[in-house]
């Protein structure tokens, strides 16, 4: 297995025993997979997916390989598509091909042993011993990308760096260079930037830059053994590694809001852009990030580099781990199930050939495969390439979950929140105690009567049961008679029963306060038409569409007009308060929005959703709202919003609805 905790393991499994018991109970009427026939579409088998992002070329590549398979695909994001998988399998419905970020925990216990199948063989055997559940092999990794730190060639000379950093302080040193000469800067001067900034992947960054100083040598693979075996902690060989990442946040080199939920997320695609405009002199990302950046390049020259040494004469290293793994649901062994049995593992059987993998790759944006024999596309360069012919590559086996904790700890220390040493000790101590305060958080806070569903961000697209949830839960909490409710705070759906307090916490995991502000009718119509003014269909939903709560709108949509970059057309064509009356726009209205919206992350790099013209916090980045005047600062968020909601509700089962109070005119179902 992938290094993990294992005293947080033992309890772990505890934990999840007594959880998955109580929710056993409360799901009494739960239908089992084998109650249900086959599902299928013009008789074709349905094989279910839930993934981060899409899989366009891997269902092109089922459904054309086998013409009695159809791909049902739902899209989640990085950061929770396991979470989500996890309570939709102990909500009795899982999806047939499992995915997550690590081959552990609740999926496992989900997952069909696969050791009898000729393609569970065809992967390195490295990898699948590392991944193995008592000599099971329950997952098959995904493809994997080299990882290390991109670095724009051409605006490092011109600040003076003729040579490649080879060290930390060399690196430290070029991107202060660049930061003085104004060369790739961003707004606020920083001059790094993060591919991917969620908690697990950013402790993977850390264990990826502790590798040339500490990991990578006899005694840091020393420290690892015992750490597997619960005889190692994390200690003063990390601090060398969390000060280079604090020094950066000390010193504006890497802007901390990108990171910390506190500003929209730098989307890979946002970072691309700016890395080939020269608008970020480096980034620590991967040979796909690289290969995307230089294709988009306007005249510059770029390499990724190794992650430096902490010592002159130390051998950068390349970092590796799978993207995540994917299983087959044991269900489908049930008895009823037999065409999705065999639909599902000709799919896992197709996934496990190199045409199988190059699809994964180009949906996936990765760059390496543990298919055996499998011929990668070259490395060049001067530094990845260098260090990967070299046989300087590490595969990062850090459990996802003490991952997480690595990236939170960093960011405590990158914010200031703590120093080193103690981040450190606070990570022993989720190794020591992680499971207990997993269970203080499992407190029962009310139920709901069905399931209140998010289904492929149609909560970005449309009026739902839950956006409903969400939005009058905000209006009750905070007095207000409107709420507005960016539906990019929405990430997680509730299942029929009992809901606990970490339920509300992933469906509202975002920690920006909702606040009052009285508004004129006119800015409350615009930051309605603001609302619809990024709709995708085709393409990734964007998160600042409003659920509503006190309001009734009617828009009308040309989806039409949707291309890659272009939304649809959408007009707002009437909108009404709950009584029926019109909003005028020389009334005044009282209404609940969060800070964020009004400008409380600012607005650049999309922050905010642009809803500029509800403006109090951030005069630097959009002029201030004229006639937004701030009536209360209530210190809720949505997910207290959300606790008040089902206490004040316990003794019903809540029961939200869509009650067209968002009519899509045009818009696809």
């Amino acid at each position: 297995m992938k290094a993990t905790c294992p005293r947080f393991r033992r309890r772990l499994a505890a934990a999840i025993a007594a959880v998955t018991l109580t929710l056993v109970a409360a799901m009494g009427g739960c239908t089992s997979a084998s109650d249900n026939a086959a599902p299928e579409s013009d008789g074709k088998t349905v094989v279910s997916l839930l993934y981060a992002g899409d899989l366009n070329n891997v269902k092109e590549l089922v459904e054309s390989t086998y013409d009695d398979i159809e791909i049902d695909f739902q899209a989640s994001t990085r950061t929770e598509f396991t979470s989500t998988t996890e309570r939709q399998l102990l909500n009795g419905q899982g999806n047939d091909i499992l995915f997550a970020n690590q081959p552990s925990g609740i999926v496992a216990e989900h997952a069909a042993d696969l050791s009898a199948y000729d393609f569970s063989t065809r992967y390195q055997a490295s990898i699948m011993s590392s991944i193995k559940s008592d000599g099971r092999a329950l997952f098959l990794p995904l493809p994997s990308n080299y990882r290390g730190v991109v670095v724009n060639a051409t605006l490092l000379e011109q600040a003076g760096v003729v040579d490649r950093p080879q060290t930390v302080q060399e690196l430290l040193d070029a991107l202060r260079a660049a930061q003085e000469q104004g060369l790739g800067t961003a707004e606020g001067g920083a001059v790094i930037g993060i591919d991917q900034s969620d908690a697990s992947n950013l402790g993977h960054l850390l264990a990826g830059a502790a590798v040339p100083g500490f990991l990578g040598t006899v005694e840091g693979e020393s420290w690892f053994l015992s750490f597997q075996e619960g005889e190692a902690g994390f200690g003063g060989e990390w601090l060398p590694t969390l000060g280079l990442f604090s020094a950066l946040a000390d010193e504006g080199l890497l802007d901390v809001s990108r990171i910390d939920g506190t500003r929209n997320v730098v989307r890979q695609d946002d970072l691309v852009a700016r890395m080939a405009a020269g608008e970020f002199a480096a980034a620590f990302g991967t040979l796909e990030l690289l290969n995307e950046i230089e294709a988009a390049s306007q005249g510059y020259d770029f390499d990724l580099l190794p992650y430096p040494g902490d010592e002159a004469g130390e051998r950068g290293w390349v970092a590796t781990y799978p993207l995540s793994y994917m299983a087959l649901n044991k269900e489908l062994e049930e008895p009823g199930n037999e065409a999705r049995l065999d639909a599902s593992l000709r799919v896992l059987e197709l996934l496990s050939t190199p045409e199988g993998q190059r699809a994964l790759m180009r949906d996936t944006r990765t760059a390496g495969s543990y298919l055996n024999n499998f011929e990668s596309a070259a490395v060049g360069g001067t530094g990845v390439g260098q260090a990967l012919g070299d046989g300087y590559l590490y595969f990062d086996r850090f459990d996802a979950g003490v991952a997480a904790q690595m990236g939170t700890r960093m960011l405590d220390v990158m914010k200031g929140s703590a120093t080193a040493e103690e981040a450190l000790v606070e990570l022993d101590r989720f190794c020591e105690e992680g499971p207990q305060g997993a269970a203080e958080s499992h407190v029962l806070v009310g139920s709901v009567a069905e399931d209140v569903l998010l289904s492929d961000y149609d909560v970005r697209r449309r009026e739902t049961a839950l956006g409903n949830l969400v939005a009058d839960a905000v209006a009750e909490a905070s007095g207000a008679p409107i709420a507005l409710v960016n539906s990019g705070g929405i990430r997680e759906s509730l299942y029929k029963g009992d809901v606990y307090s970490d339920d509300v916490a992933r469906v509202a995991p975002i920690a920006n306060e909702i606040v009052v502000v009285e508004m004129s009718g006119r800015t409350l119509l615009d930051t309605l038409r603001n609302s619809v003014s990024a709709l995708y269909y085709k393409g990734f939903p964007m998160g600042r569409f409003l659920q509503v709560s006190g309001l009734q709108m009617e828009v009308r949509v040309d989806a039409s007009a949707e291309k890659d970059d272009v939304p649809a057309r959408a007009e707002v064509v009437s909108v009404r308060l709950a009584d029926g009356s019109a909003v005028e726009e020389d009334g005044r209205y009282t209404v609940a929005v969060n800070a964020y919206l009004c400008g409380s992350a600012g607005y650049a790099d999309g922050a905010g959703d642009g809803y500029s013209m509800l403006n109090l916090y951030s005069p630097d980045t959009a002029p201030l709202a004229e006639d937004v005047k701030l009536v209360d600062e209530t210190g809720m968020t949505y997910a207290d919003a959300l606790g008040t909601y089902f206490a004040s509700h316990r003794d019903v089962n809540v029961s939200p609805s869509v009650e067209g109070r968002i009519v899509m005119e045009g818009a696809p179902s």
